[in-house]
């Protein structure tokens, strides 16, 4: 869950331009999800998440997101020696010190594990960990001030082989002694390799950001136009979605796509022609946020040469419909793109359509 907060923030992130910083206030901090940079082997310790934090990883890299964990619970004292924590007159004294020597110690590791995470969070993003302090309007402060202050930098590393393994980056000051916060290192990745590994590990990337409630994403930019069907098909009519034992009336719904093609991976061929594949889905909710239905479609694109610069003017042309329940209604729209594993969501309250008939994402780059 930790993992997959932090890509939706990547994903979410990557439509601002310039540095970002993310302040995690928490009272605990997830152990052993983050590879420890300073071991041999950084996955030794999170192996059963090896997959989703290289991608976790390449989102908030390229997003150019640093996290700032701040440990929300304070100064912590040994809870074991606490009053409330005594069993007075239910143990011998020996049983009673090993009981509390024993909590003592479970504390402290839970404890460490927690700051030890926060730490290597914040190395691997280039941001900095704050705890043990009771002062959290300072930790924001300085914070603020840390994250506004920054350079960036870039290089093409020399060796070409992309064998997964992790390598280290370290940057240094010939002058002076200062502190320096930033990345320590990338996973040199096959990104087709990756790619067709994740995807056969999570059948549908694009579905869990489809929640009702989850943010618009513009790694891929469109426009859609959402206006009932004309005409409506008849009732008992086979349903346009997965949910074939909805129950009528319904409204079937057109949804017509303008995607922005500079935001795909397409891979141009010898002869000009360019390719991609891409998902496209349509959710509808009710007002309390339960699916009504479900509309997803994986789609091969090929652009000859000649079509190319009609589409780069009005988008990559699309249409899909969905039949919905009459009544009020939110329909969420989403295109992923498979070769470049970038995402762009929508939503639309249905009730609206009705009256304005059309409903536009962002303008085009």
């Amino acid at each position: 869950m930790t993992l997959e907060a932090l890509q939706q923030l990547g994903r979410y992130l990557s439509g601002i331009p310039g540095r970002k910083n993310v302040i995690w206030f928490s009272g605990s901090f997830p152990a052993g999800i983050v590879p420890d940079s300073e071991l041999s082997d950084p996955f030794s310790g999170t192996a059963n998440f090896q997959e989703e934090i290289r991608k976790t990883t390449d989102l908030l890299t390229t997003a150019q997101v640093a996290l700032y964990p701040i440990a929300a619970e304070g100064l912590v004292s040994d809870t074991a020696f606490q009053v409330d924590n005594r069993q007075i007159g239910q143990k011998r004294v020996s049983v009673a010190a090993q009981d509390t020597m024993r909590q003592s110690r479970t504390a402290a590791m839970d404890l460490n594990s927690s700051h030890a995470s926060m730490e290597q969070l914040a190395k691997d993003t280039g941001g900095q960990a704050y705890y043990n302090t009771n002062s959290l309007n300072d930790a924001l402060t300085r914070v603020v001030n840390n994250g506004s202050r920054y350079y960036s930098l870039a290089y093409s590393p020399t060796n070409t082989n992309m064998d997964g393994k992790y390598r280290r980056i370290q940057v240094k000051l010939t002058n002076g002694k200062g502190t320096l916060a930033y990345r320590r290192g990338y996973y040199a990745d096959d990104v087709s390799a990756t790619l067709a590994s994740s995807q056969k590990a999570n059948s549908d990337p694009l579905l869990p950001l489809m929640g009702r409630n989850l943010p618009d994403y513009s790694q891929i930019l469109y426009k859609i136009l959402v206006q009932p069907s004309n005409p409506q098909p008849a009732q008992d009519a086979p349903r346009a979605g997965t949910n074939s034992e909805m129950k009528g009336p319904f409204t079937r719904y057109t949804v017509d796509f303008a995607v922005t093609p500079d935001d795909l991976k397409l891979e141009q061929s010898s002869d000009a022609v360019r390719h991609g594949d891409i998902e496209v889905m349509l959710v509808a909710y009710d007002s309390e946020g339960k699916p009504l239905n479900l509309v997803v479609t994986r789609n091969e694109i090929s652009i000859p040469a000649k079509d190319y610069p009609s589409i780069q003017k009005g988008g990559l042309q699309i249409r899909r419909e969905i039949d919905v329940p009459q009544g009020e209604a939110f329909l969420r729209t989403g295109i992923y793109d498979l070769k470049s594993n970038n995402a762009g969501t929508l939503g639309v309250p249905l009730v609206a359509v009705a009256s304005v008939k059309q409903v536009s994402g962002s303008p085009p780059k």
